[in-house]
């Protein structure tokens, strides 16, 4: 009995130390389950008055020489197994994208799938009305900026090395208390 404990605190205790992989999932609709991968990191916000030509500036002053593509209008996003985090994709893929809604215009470093936008609510102004009735964002910008690569997808991967380390440990314990 003895040995059954010490070998299940073992494995317990291995467990925990190990690390999950962290990839945010879609949990309805036709996206149920889709891995979009972390959420990306919220660069700026700010109001402006005017969204046309006030935009265009704060985003060329941020960045001078990238491709600022035409705003995309009324875009759904998902909710996500994550609190607070919400996902929609990305057409076309994206090194930042803006998403603006009620005057407030929030920018976003795309860090894991250049597929989809995730963003997360609790660090926005919450004049900024998200998540929103009908899961709607008023408008969204992709920049594309010139010599940045892709980033790659970034999972981590369990601590084998530490679940091998305890397991190991674990069977030494209960061999050494067996020949005593």
């Amino acid at each position: 009995m003895k040995r059954l404990f010490g070998l299940t605190a073992t494995l317990a205790l291995g467990m925990g130390f190990a690390q999950s992989s962290w990839a945010i999932a879609i949990t309805a609709g036709p996206h149920n389950g889709t891995d979009v991968g972390v959420v990306d990191t919220l660069v700026a916000t700010t109001q402006l008055a005017n969204s046309g030509g006030a935009e265009n500036a704060w985003l060329e002053g941020l960045f001078p020489d990238a491709e600022i593509l035409e705003q995309e209008q009324s875009i759904h996003y998902n909710n996500t197994d994550t609190a607070y985090t919400y996902a929609f994709a990305l057409n076309p893929l994206a090194d930042y994208f803006m998403i603006k809604n009620a005057g407030w215009h929030a920018l976003y470093e795309n860090n894991a799938s250049n597929s989809w936008g995730v963003f997360d609510t609790s660090k926005l102004p919450t004049t900024m009305k998200l998540p929103s009735e009908g899961f709607l964002i008023s408008h969204i910008r992709v920049i594309d900026v010139p010599g940045s690569e892709v980033p790659p997808t970034k999972v981590p991967e369990p601590a084998s090395l530490t679940l091998l380390g305890l397991g190991l440990f674990g069977l030494g314990v209960a061999r050494r208390r067996k020949q005593t």
